[in-house]
């Protein structure tokens, strides 16, 4: 279950790393990621959903069904999630997929799309069909949107449609982020 847990915080962690890096103003004091690292918060992973399925042989662990992440202040919501480990005493996360309406909420920062797909090995995150980030009331969508670990990078893919953004300067967001509040909470 180790990996498990590894898996489920390296997918939070690296899926809200991209609102940080294009629409957050420079003065954060830590960095998300350093955050959200296993290693270093330390707090358990609390996992729910209606079915819980492990392949032995494919050392595949798959929550199906209303699954609910939860570990300090981040939750991740979505239909279903799939983590595949690999080794065979010492297992290994090698990735983690959540399919279906996948919402990764932290405070302010939000991440939603069809589906997220967590590659250990390449250390990415892609998230597609229809993916949005926001922090705050700053907001960036496309087609998918991948984060790449090692270079600190993220890129957005308009696919059939055009990426959009939406940046308030710093000293607007905090005014920005009490309408946009107020919108999305009417709208839920």
């Amino acid at each position: 279950m180790a990996g498990a847990n590894i898996a489920i915080t390296g997918l939070l962690a690296l899926a809200l790393a991209a609102p940080t890096a294009l629409a957050a103003p420079a003065s954060r004091d830590e960095p998300l990621l350093s955050r959200l690292n296993l290693s270093h918060s330390g707090a358990p992973v609390e996992v729910s959903s209606d079915r819980l399925e492990f392949a032995y042989e494919e050392r595949l662990l798959t929550y199906i069904g209303s699954v609910v992440v939860r570990q300090d202040d981040i939750e991740l919501r979505t239909d279903k999630l799939t983590i595949a480990l690999e080794g065979v005493e010492d297992l290994r996360l090698r990735s983690v997929v959540a399919e279906g309406n996948v919402v990764l909420v932290q405070g302010q920062r939000r991440a939603t799309g069809g589906r997220a797909v967590f590659d250990e090995r390449a250390q990415t995150v892609v998230l597609s069909l229809g993916a949005v980030l926001q922090d705050g009331p700053n907001q960036v969508s496309g087609e998918s949107i991948v984060v790449d670990l090692g270079l600190e990078r993220s890129i957005v893919q308009g696919g059939e449609g055009r990426v959009r953004a939406v940046l308030y300067p710093p000293t607007r967001a905090a005014d920005a982020g009490v309408a946009s509040g107020a919108a999305e909470s009417a709208d839920e």
